[in-house]
């Protein structure tokens, strides 16, 4: 029996699961038989990671240097030396000042108010606090002739990839056009989701339990919630008082790495017959400073540098001959 190809080879790393803090810097599939060998390289300039595939949930980071990359304290993260590799792809390393919110809708989260019709909550309301638009906020104040019922009233985001969390934010429009500094959530609990299998219902959706925090007489305007970090995918923010409020915008903060990130190429078409061998990844690490076993909770989010590492991803194939 005779393999014969399509021509529409595969969707090459279907699913990539990228450890932080790993880079991966090319991939290259070579085509090989035992006169010639061709290699189809992947993340070079003819080819660039940006134009070759997608990134689920948005949290890749295409890295021109891997020596302009430096933690909290300015120091370069990994090791002198690899400035001449360029065009590599790693996990999103998040600064403690990156809000988080406002990539949501463009890596495929959504935020939601499960409860309430669609004349209560506009899209452009929604997306208003997200969007860091301060013109806009979800609206549900007190207004003559609006009946509005507001304890239960649930604010619900999908962050679209987890991200280590440990500071959340939200307020009403504070400025000199908008000045609703006193129409804030006059009481509220947060709810957090991880998004990991075991956590959401059969259907997919988050399950809520406890909140991490319950203000049942909040006074601030802006309300700050320090939390322990954690990975979160899921969020929901419920008022529990029947007074009017707006949100302007809530903010999610965090740090370090993703602990999931994927690349998912194109689909490969070479535009000829081709009979694929081996496929296989390989890294290498650069100047590993120290490793760590079991668990330890100040690594949570990779803040903790295990491995400085390089890695190149080979696959090859055959070519001129088929397969029985």
């Amino acid at each position: 029996m005779k393999y014969r190809p399509t021509g529409f080879l595969f969707k090459l790393l279907q699913s990539l699961q990228i450890v932080p803090p790993l880079p991966i810097l090319l991939l290259l599939l070579s085509v090989c038989s035992t006169s010639a060998q061709d290699v189809f390289t992947v993340g070079g300039d003819e080819r660039p990671w940006r134009d070759s595939g997608t990134t689920p949930g948005g949290v890749i980071d295409f890295v021109e240097q891997l020596g302009t990359i430096e933690d909290a304290n300015s120091e370069k993260v990994f090791a002198v030396g690899l400035d001449s590799l360029q065009n590599w792809i790693m996990p999103l390393r998040l600064r403690s000042d990156f809000n988080i919110s406002l990539g949501v809708l463009e890596r495929g989260g959504s935020v939601d108010v499960p409860g309430l019709d669609a004349s209560q909550k506009s899209p452009e309301q929604l997306e208003g606090m997200l969007n860091g638009d301060h013109r806009v906020a979800f609206d549900r104040k007190f207004v003559a002739g609006r009946i509005v019922r507001n304890n239960g009233v649930t604010i619900r985001i999908d962050l679209g990839a987890r991200f280590g969390v440990d500071r959340i934010a939200f307020y009403p429009r504070m400025t000199e056009l908008f000045p609703f500094e006193n129409e804030f959530m006059r009481g509220y609990e947060l709810f957090l989701n991880d998004g990991l299998l075991q956590n959401l219902f059969a259907s997919g959706q988050p399950i809520f339990t406890s909140p991490v925090q319950r203000e049942p007489d909040n006074r601030e305007a802006r309300v700050d919630v320090q939390i322990n970090p954690q990975f979160v995918r899921f969020l929901q923010l419920k008022s529990i008082t029947t007074l009017g409020f707006e949100v302007d915008e809530i903010e999610v903060y965090g740090r370090g790495f993703v602990p999931t990130a994927s690349y998912v190429s194109n689909v490969l078409d070479l535009g000829e017959e081709v009979v694929w061998g081996r496929i296989a990844w390989r890294f290498q690490n650069r100047n590993p400073r120290a490793q760590r076993a079991g668990y330890d909770a100040r690594c949570l989010f990779s803040q903790c540098q295990c491995r400085r590492p390089a890695a190149r991803i080979r696959a090859y194939r055959q070519r001129g001959q088929h397969a029985d």
